[in-house]
């Protein structure tokens, strides 16, 4: 009996006991051979638990370790919801609503349009319901949900004209989202009509960023016999060899911001502004500003230091200084470059100049 104990100790610490064991009578229990038996069916039936609100996706008939039968069932709910349910299990999930998913969206944009496609089948073949779906769209990739839909007396029978809005100009993107807005405009619209697609970008773009720098508030302890400075510095730094343009600025002031220094150059920049006691008072907004000049993707990190200083000027001296530092990442898209055309299309560039967009007629 000593024995079977020892071996039910190992096997206890090694995960190999049989839940089902305690549901026999005691004099069962120690048998090494009845918990052996017990287990196999165990691992068929119970198996491996999931977390709440997850699932094991698609069972392979190869897998080593499947999922028990009573997990799998437990987890069956999770199948039929579109914020749980396995992206291999989408289009399935989307033939109950009569949805036909693209290929080229997202899965978040496939999950919300299963979950929300049923209450505008109603407005399906209106104005506003194309409007919705639409606007639906732009939301699930994170693009301003900036939908108009014209229809004007002047215009031919049938006809209407769809604008959408893109924040900046990224050429393949921008292809991208006309082809899903036409396949969408095609699905909605009555079968009689047609329509003029027109995506507004901006017609100018420099991209960058902006970070804002926090400056202390001025200890009025030393504004009688004291000096007060506080020095921002920045510095780009970018591994490989990336030789396109960037402009590293300092600004400050609201609402006019006004540059106090710039650097423009490829590589590693530094710039530096030293703000003593008029400029704390006076200029309360300060930034950190990075421009993409080239038309070419930029990457790297920035560092911006701020050393802020108090001193006393009447002995006996005191001198007070706190440095802090923070650092970001940064990737930047392309910045100006002109369309050139060739024939009927642009090529070779990120900008159009003197046009708001390309209007592509249906």
């Amino acid at each position: 009996m000593q024995g079977v104990s020892t071996l039910r100790i190992e096997q206890e610490m090694n995960g190999n006991s049989s839940e089902y064991l305690k549901y026999l009578p005691a004099t069962l229990q120690s048998d090494d051979f009845i918990e052996r038996f017990l287990l196999a069916f165990e691992t068929i039936l119970t198996g491996q638990s999931f977390l709440a609100e997850t699932n094991p996706g698609i069972i392979k008939s190869y897998e080593s370790n499947p999922p028990g039968i009573e997990a799998v069932i437990e987890a069956a709910y999770t199948y039929f919801n579109p914020d749980l349910t396995p992206e291999e299990f989408l289009p399935w999930l989307a033939s109950w609503v009569a949805l036909s998913l693209r290929d080229d969206w997202p899965p978040a944009t496939k999950r919300e349009f299963i979950k929300k496609i049923v209450s505008l089948y109603r407005l399906r073949g209106t104005k506003e319901g194309l409007a919705q779906v639409l606007s639906l769209y732009l939301k699930s990739v994170n693009l301003p949900d900036n939908v108009e839909i014209y229809q004007e007396d002047y215009y031919p029978n049938y006809y209407f004209q769809v604008e959408l809005t893109l924040p900046r100009l990224e050429s393949s993107r921008y292809w991208q989202q006309v082809r899903i807005a036409k396949g969408i405009i095609d699905q909605e619209k009555p079968a009689h009509t047609y329509y003029g697609l027109k995506i507004q970008v901006p017609s100018m773009q420099i991209t960058g960023n902006v970070y804002s720098v926090n400056i202390k508030a001025i200890n009025f302890l030393y504004l009688v016999s004291g000096q007060v400075k506080c020095k921002i510095t920045a510095k780009i730094n970018r591994k490989g060899e990336q030789n396109n343009n960037l402009r590293l600025s300092i600004k400050g002031g609201s609402p006019e911001v006004k540059i106090y220094n710039s650097q423009i150059g490829t590589g590693n920049l530094e710039a530096s502004y030293t703000l003593k006691e008029p400029k704390i008072k006076v200029v309360q907004d300060w930034y950190v500003a990075i421009d993409n000049l080239s038309d070419r993707e930029a990457t790297g990190s920035l560092v911006i230091t701020t050393t802020y200083s108090e001193s006393q000027l009447q002995p006996p001296a005191q001198l007070k200084s706190e440095t802090q530092s923070k650092e970001y990442t940064f990737l930047l898209p392309p910045g100006l470059k002109i369309f050139t055309k060739q024939e009927n299309e642009y090529v070779n560039g990120n900008t159009w100049l003197g046009t708001e967009g390309i209007e592509a007629q249906k």
